[in-house]
């Protein structure tokens, strides 16, 4: 690698676009701009650099918030593109073929007709930016007889934040009959809404899970805090057992402790959580 990064650095020197925009990138500091390419052959580090110039210029995108690059695991185009990121001092990323195609029902819902090498760096964009939806259209360009897919997205700066705390209930029989988990799903999130934990810093995220591994404790709900550092935990990891049997305002008291940071067993006795043992 170290020859071969020699080597593009070398052309770079020469005139080539890397070089014109190396410095640029290396200084960027707020950046947030994610760009994933495809191809269906290997390409050298000095035609990857001139398309992500073309496309991004072309574009009108600003090269200073490019902070990532990514294409598919074991990729063809993988070994230049790490070259190239390297010298715009650039994070590099790859997406696994599994969730690369896990995003195309966002590509059905907000891309339609894009497909092959399109398709494949737009997905890889999507997963890898954490978005479901491109900031720009994905973009087909040559370069010495190699077509190469560019597209890109905002990176989506860390989701955990979005939310304040996480409750992850059983969505399956014994726990709850299936047909009325999305309903219970979304009768705990209306109640959450009803006080404003739907959205903003107090944000609950509330999850159906296939099993918790605690099947004979009811319909079985475990609270997650998303701690900051130097916080205390209050309810972090709480198991609440038989969910199913508790009325909305049991719940409504649960969420507002959960976001006032109360012990919820203040609020509920011992049979509404579950008994844990490490064996």
């Amino acid at each position: 690698m170290s020859c071969s990064s020699h080597h593009a650095h070398s052309k770079a020197s020469n005139g080539s676009a890397l070089h014109a925009h190396h410095g640029k990138h290396a200084s960027a500091q707020s950046s947030n701009l994610l760009l994933a390419v495809a191809s269906e052959a290997p390409v050298s580090s000095e035609d990857l650099a001139v398309v992500i110039d073309r496309f991004m210029t072309a574009g009108g995108h600003d090269f200073s918030k490019l902070t990532e690059v990514s294409c598919l695991r074991g990729h063809p185009v993988m070994e230049s593109l790490s070259i190239v990121a390297g010298l715009m001092s650039l994070e590099v990323s790859t997406c696994s073929k599994r969730m690369q195609q896990a995003m195309d029902k966002y590509i059905q819902k907000f891309h339609l007709g894009v497909e092959g090498l399109a398709w494949q760096a737009a997905t890889v964009a999507l997963f890898t930016s954490g978005r479901k939806k491109l900031h720009a259209e994905p973009v087909l360009m040559e370069v010495n007889g190699h077509t190469i897919a560019v597209a890109l997205c905002r990176i989506k700066d860390q989701p955990l934040a979005e939310y304040r705390s996480h409750m992850v209930f059983c969505g399956i029989e014994p726990c709850i009959p299936e047909e009325d988990s999305r309903a219970f799903a979304h009768r705990l999130r209306k109640l959450a809404r009803s006080i404003g934990l739907d959205s903003g810093d107090r944000r609950m995220k509330i999850t159906r899970s296939n099993c918790c591994g605690a099947c004979r404790s009811g319909s079985v709900s475990v609270i997650y805090e998303n701690l900051q550092p130097g916080e205390m935990a209050v309810n972090n990891g709480s198991w609440i057992a038989h969910g199913d049997e508790l009325t909305d305002n049991q719940w409504l008291d649960i969420f507002k402790a959960v976001d006032e940071r109360r012990p919820l067993t203040e609020l509920l006795d011992s049979r509404h959580f579950v008994v844990k043992q490490v064996r």
